[in-house]
């Protein structure tokens, strides 16, 4: 679906190497710092402000107009990440499931009133992962395999990123 195929041995090596922890390489991940920062602090239902700094560990550094605009949104942010939905694993979600808790969290990114400035869908994917990671997907350079070129999700000029997170979270569900 997400137009590439891989052997699942190889897959589960590249987790394993992208996932592991105290990496000591030149250009270590990322993902390791991301996933353990605050852990003893991640309530899933509750942003604080460091988790509005949390997409610095994964190279996408929020500007302070930026990190104020989501503290003002933080209050819809969390009441998207309380349903309940989003406690269960992406795989066990329906359509219906995931276009409400998804389309809702991501709509604060396309009203003009509402909208963090500076803060597009992969910076709000690395805040809100963290606190559903089993549901919420991460925006990277690796989710532009599901987009256009034979990807599942087709490219379009006018899309909004509600529609666009549901979309792409649909076909990473339908892989999983």
């Amino acid at each position: 679906m997400g137009a590439v195929a891989i052997p699942l041995d190889l897959a589960i090596d590249w987790l394993r190497m992208y996932t592991s922890s105290g990496q000591s390489a030149a250009s270590p991940y990322a993902y390791p710092a991301y996933d353990q920062y605050e852990c003893g602090n991640n309530d899933p239902l509750r942003l604080r402000d460091a988790d509005l700094l949390a997409p610095v560990l994964l190279n996408v550094a929020p500007k302070i107009r930026s990190y104020y605009g989501l503290q003002r949104v933080r209050p819809h942010l969390e009441r998207c990440l309380a349903v309940k939905d989003l406690a269960q694993p992406l795989a066990e979600l329906d359509d219906n499931q995931i276009s409400a808790a998804v389309g809702t969290l991501y709509s604060v990114l396309d009203d003009p009133n509402l909208a963090p400035p500076g803060v597009r869908g992969t910076t709000l994917s690395k805040i809100v992962h963290r606190k559903r990671p089993q549901a919420l997907v991460l925006h990277d350079k690796w989710i532009r395999r599901y987009v256009g070129g034979g990807g599942p999700v087709p490219l379009t000029a006018k899309r909004t990123w509600a529609d666009y997170m549901v979309q792409v979270t649909n076909a990473i569900r339908d892989d999983i």
